[in-house]
């Protein structure tokens, strides 16, 4: 019944819709498609910085394999590798459940003294002290945001693609991305603070409390995209593909009341904002022989721009996507096994709220701006301080012949850390410190026309230990996700 539903669909509906409407009008009901797809979750980690490691089958092999396109999602990373998967149709779920949170110490190495009144001095040379000074050493968790299940989050995706005549294809994907964090007021210990010589409990007076005293803290970024894709064979062993990508991103903080105090702009409280750009990905594959392929692809920048949180991030409440390059190679050294490399290239500083570096908060005073802070939402303000990241990806997939029916898949992916120990104050509300993912998939084919997919991850947890200003604020992060999916070729 699942079978000719798709079929159904995929071969009449869609397919007249495609070759009756304009790329713009496919383009909008791909993202309400999207839209309807992923409503169902939030998203909280992607594990490279806050994108995903893989698409469909990749997943099981690192994220590796553009060069070598196994399913209807190939477009995600390569939109080149459509004419070479056939006719089908792909969906997939996973639960992904991440651990992160932070811990506070006070290093010592500021000084506070109350003198007498009207005398006091405060010397913070960090921000662990500055927590220190009206908190105990403690460690927080993020407990589950309002979208998070006990077993984690569930996280669609699916793709469609369909061949055309003289070497053509047409396909479209539907994935999404994200981050966030949830730190309960009530896990923070109360805020004392010494007057004059006597201890005064701020969270009993006067109920502050919570990660920046503002109460629960926390941020939720969840990402949906669409890739309405063209790919073409320009010979019997090259084809190149371009992609319209649509974009939808709401984020929604809370928590970052004293935040507003040293920001330009608008920093809304619990309140979700949505942001909608279009962008474009487009790629090439060559099959150099039967054993060979290699494969490239570049998404552009996608313009996204939050009219709440213009005072939190970077340029006026830019949070755009970076652009992406990817380079990869498949070697097959007979017809059931598969080696893959892949490089991919983040370029998260040609975002600023992303990329600035925390340390541009502070600033040299001027006759014109005489804080010695450069305002939250600012262009040159303070960011997440993302490094650009340079990702390894490293696959191999095999059958045994006991059990012709499976295809196996392992991985392995590494990128340098991308957030500086100099800047770990403000990626307490993102802990993206992840640098390695090890990943495992099968295939298990019905049919000839049905198969069932599996890929599990773990991604290693990872600490990034504050450094100068930051020093006394470690942040971390550790993963897990399975992901079950279906394949249908008609």
């Amino acid at each position: 019944m699942i079978g000719k539903l798709c079929t159904s669909f995929a071969s009449e509906a869609l397919w007249a819709h495609l070759r009756s409407h304009s790329s713009k009008s496919i383009l909008g009901v791909s993202i309400i498609f999207s839209l309807s797809l992923m409503g169902v979750s939030s998203i909280s980690y992607a594990t490279n910085g806050y994108l995903l490691h893989g698409y469909g089958k990749n997943k099981g092999m690192g994220g590796a394999g553009m060069a070598n396109p196994q399913d209807a999602l190939a477009g995600a990373s390569n939109p080149a590798g459509a004419v070479w998967v056939g006719d089908r149709i792909d969906v997939t779920g996973e639960l992904f459940k991440p651990n992160r949170g932070y811990e506070i110490s006070a290093p010592g190495k500021s000084t506070f003294s109350s003198g007498t009144p009207g005398s006091a001095t405060v010397d913070i040379r960090n921000a662990g002290d500055a927590f220190g000074a009206i908190n105990q050493t403690y460690s927080i968790d993020s407990s589950k945001n309002a979208m998070e299940s006990d077993i984690g989050f569930l996280i669609p995706s699916m793709g469609f693609v369909k061949q055309l005549p003289h070497g053509n294809a047409i396909g479209l994907s539907v994935y999404g991305a994200g981050m966030g964090t949830e730190y309960d007021r009530d896990d923070t210990p109360d805020v004392i603070a010494n007057i004059q010589g006597n201890d005064v409990n701020f969270t009993e007076t006067q109920g502050i409390n919570g990660t920046f005293l503002d109460g629960s803290t926390g941020v939720d970024l969840l990402l949906i995209m669409a890739n309405l894709h063209f790919a073409s064979k320009v010979t019997d062993d090259v084809s190149i593909g371009v992609g319209l990508v649509g974009a939808a991103q709401r984020f929604k903080a809370k928590g970052l009341g004293m935040f507003q105090m040293i920001s330009q702009g608008k920093i809304s409280n619990g309140e979700g904002d949505w942001a909608f750009g279009v962008g474009f990905n487009t790629g090439v594959q060559w099959n150099v022989n039967d054993q060979f392929s290699v494969g490239a692809s570049y998404y552009s920048k996608i313009k996204l721009t939050h009219d709440k949180y213009t005072g939190l991030f970077a340029d006026e409440g830019d949070f755009s996507l970076a652009p992406i390059t990817n380079v990869g190679m498949t070697y097959k050294p007979n017809r059931t096994s598969a080696l893959s490399f892949d490089i991919q290239w983040i370029q998260y500083s040609e975002i600023d709220a992303p990329g600035n570096k925390f340390e541009q908060l502070l600033r040299e005073p001027t006759a014109g701006n005489p804080l010695p802070i450069s305002l939250l939402g600012d262009k040159d303000g303070a960011g997440f301080g993302f490094d650009d990241s340079i990702v390894y990806k490293l696959g191999y997939q095999f059958k045994v012949k006991s059990l012709p029916k499976y295809t196996w898949r392992v991985g392995y992916a590494y990128q340098d850390q991308i957030i500086p120990q100099s800047g770990t104050l403000f990626p307490m509300l993102a802990p993206a410190t992840i640098t390695e993912h090890y990943t495992a998939g099968l295939t298990h084919d019905f049919s000839k026309d049905m198969e069932f997919n599996v890929n599990v991850l773990y991604a290693p947890k990872e600490t990034v230990k504050g450094e100068g200003f930051s020093e006394g604020v470690d942040i971390w992060l550790e993963e897990y996700g399975l992901e079950f999916g279906l394949g249908y070729k008609y």
